[in-house]
């Protein structure tokens, strides 16, 4: 079934009968575009234009990819904060690039944002981030995309998207290890050994049934989403340890298996049996497990609060690499210990070197208002922030006014004790319902709390869109109109979530919706056992060749063939 979001946003504006609401199975694009131009549709999309356009500050999200079409599209979103404490981000359109450099995206992007009745000057009013990802054409600080938004706009904070920086981070430091190349081959060697073959498979199944071990998915190595799929692949590799040696060794000593495959084999299974494959084996178990790229878009969803991800702290890497040394590391003859030491001190230095910018103002400066950090002591938080909050001040004083500037230091106290008292609450739940309350004694600081959670600090969301973007425009529809895609595409992503979807309408829209009335008792018939010995003879007469007429139209029962085949013998 297919829903409008936004009409279902506002059910008190939307055309409560209109299929689009209740819920719909023809995706032909002509019903799109006559509600997409329909008046209630029009009235819920201005409701949410008038949310973004009175929202105090924005944030814009954009990344870029090339469709099916081979054309260039720039999918653009927003994030807000509403007045209720939630955060919003909102597709807004996905527009095509007619040029993919700066000046290009650039000029989609102001084309994606006109669309919502944004005007360049507001932008200058509302707009305290951008979050690319790390190409030079988004993030060049002179003429990339985000030099050019900070001509334009000297108070904008741009942020290259953490997921990729943490990727960047950990692929920087791997690459300094030699043994580490020769590890990904044996990796990347098993995984195509079983993944073209279902021979293959097929015998390192039964020879795990024979061990009493269940097999693991062999999953490869991905270029994008590095460590999620390197820690996939050390599992079922760790997992499938011993069947994988044991079928390695047969097809190594195998005489009917190809040339070809019994060296490969053996060069493997080799490799595999040497305690250097196992002990590196572990230890990038250990060192994937704690830089798990896969949890940071959910840690820094809120917004920048955090400076580092908890997981990805380099004190965790530290502890490991000062654990007591076993017998035979760091000596001259096993170099192990020294090679996962050189892996773990260019970890840290790579990740400090890509999140310095987080530690730097105005970014840094919002590290006080994490309840969780805030000193115990009374005296200590009496001046704790002030230096940080005034600077905030200073950064952003070209969207604050008089009054605010001056309310904002003196309110920063009250918030402080706010928060010292319910420093155990979730940060997200915690301002939420502080901004729902908008007590009035914080009414001027909350501005600043409403600016930081407008912050946005991944892409994902972009990435995500792309993936619908493939999912709407295939390799069958690659000359898809680029309205009728962004159209497709809005359905998609602002429709309904699993979560908040009541599937009554649905139900009830499909029990009423047909022509005639649908068969909810109906039940399915049995075979009883005449006919299944019916069967059974018609298909011992096809099999003797017999050219008695087939009975499996139903005109003719058995018995009445029968009966026919012995009148005729009486009439003979």
């Amino acid at each position: 079934m297919m829903f409008c979001r936004v009409c279902r946003e506002f059910p008190s504006i939307a055309e409560s009968t209109s299929a689009f609401v209740t819920g719909t199975s023809n995706f032909r694009k002509d019903p799109i575009r006559t509600h997409e131009k329909s008046l209630h549709h029009k009235k819920c999309i201005d409701q949410i234009e008038k949310e973004i356009q009175e929202s105090r500050f924005l944030s814009i999200l954009a990344d870029g990819s090339t469709d099916t079409g081979i054309i260039e599209q720039e999918l653009v979103h927003v994030r807000y904060v509403r007045d209720n404490g939630d955060i919003a981000t909102y597709m807004i359109k996905c527009q095509p690039v007619k040029s993919a450099n700066a000046a290009g995206i650039l000029e989609a992007i102001d084309e994606a944002v006109n669309t919502m009745g944004i005007r360049e000057d507001t932008w200058k009013k509302k707009v305290v981030c951008a979050n690319f990802d790390g190409a030079a054409v988004m993030m060049g600080e002179k003429t990339g995309v985000a030099g050019r938004l900070k001509q334009r706009i000297p108070h904008i904070i741009t942020i290259h998207c953490v997921a990729h920086k943490l990727e960047l981070a950990v692929l920087d430091s791997v690459k300094g290890c030699e043994y580490l190349v020769k590890f990904e081959d044996t990796l990347k060697t098993i995984f195509k050994m079983y993944y073209y073959s279902p021979k293959k498979r097929r015998e390192l199944t039964e020879i795990s049934e024979l061990l009493n071990e269940r097999l693991a998915h062999f999953s490869g190595l991905k270029s994008t989403r590095w460590l999620p799929s390197r820690l996939r692949c050390l599992k079922a590799v760790e997992k499938n340890y011993t069947p994988t040696v044991v079928h390695m060794e047969n097809m190594a000593e195998g005489s009917d298996v190809k040339a070809e495959d019994a060296a490969k084999a053996k060069g493997v299974v080799q490799e595999m049996k040497t305690e250097k494959f196992v002990r590196f084996l572990h230890f990038m178990l250990d060192y994937s497990t704690i830089l798990r790229l896969g949890r940071v878009p959910q840690l820094w969803k809120i917004s920048c609060v955090v400076p580092v991800p908890k997981t990805s702290r380099p004190k965790d890497l530290n502890s490991y690499s000062q654990r007591p040394a076993r017998r035979g590391e760091g000596t001259d003859k096993d170099t192990f210990g020294a090679e996962i030491q050189k892996i773990i001190d260019n970890t840290v230095k790579y990740m400090d070197n890509r999140f310095k910018n987080l530690h730097e103002k105005p970014l840094s400066c919002f590290k006080v208002f994490d309840p969780s950090i805030l000193p115990y002591p009374r005296e200590e938080l009496a001046n704790y922030g002030d230096e940080e909050v005034d600077y905030l001040v200073t950064h952003f004083a070209c969207l604050l006014d008089a009054e605010e500037k001056e309310k904002i230091p003196q309110e920063w106290m009250d918030l402080k004790v706010w928060l010292a008292e319910r420093r155990g609450r979730k940060v997200d739940c915690l301002y939420r319902d502080l901004l729902s309350e908008n007590p009035e004694h914080l009414s001027h600081i909350l501005l600043l709390v409403k600016l930081m959670l407008t912050l946005s600090p991944s892409t994902a969301i972009c990435e995500r869109g792309f993936s619908c973007m493939n999912r709407v425009k295939t390799t069958h529809r690659t000359s898809l109109h680029p309205e009728t895609l962004n159209d497709c595409m809005q359905l998609s992503i602002n429709g309904e979530t699993v979560e908040s979807f009541c599937p009554d309408k649905s139900i009830r829209f499909w029990m009423f919706s047909g022509k005639g009335s649908r068969h909810l008792d109906h039940k399915t018939p049995t075979r009883t056992k005449s006919s299944e010995m019916e069967g059974n003879a018609q298909e011992e007469k096809a099999d003797e060749g017999d050219a008695m007429p087939s009975t499996s139209s139903g005109i003719f029962s058995s018995e009445t063939s029968v009966e026919i085949s012995d009148s005729g013998s009486d009439t003979d």
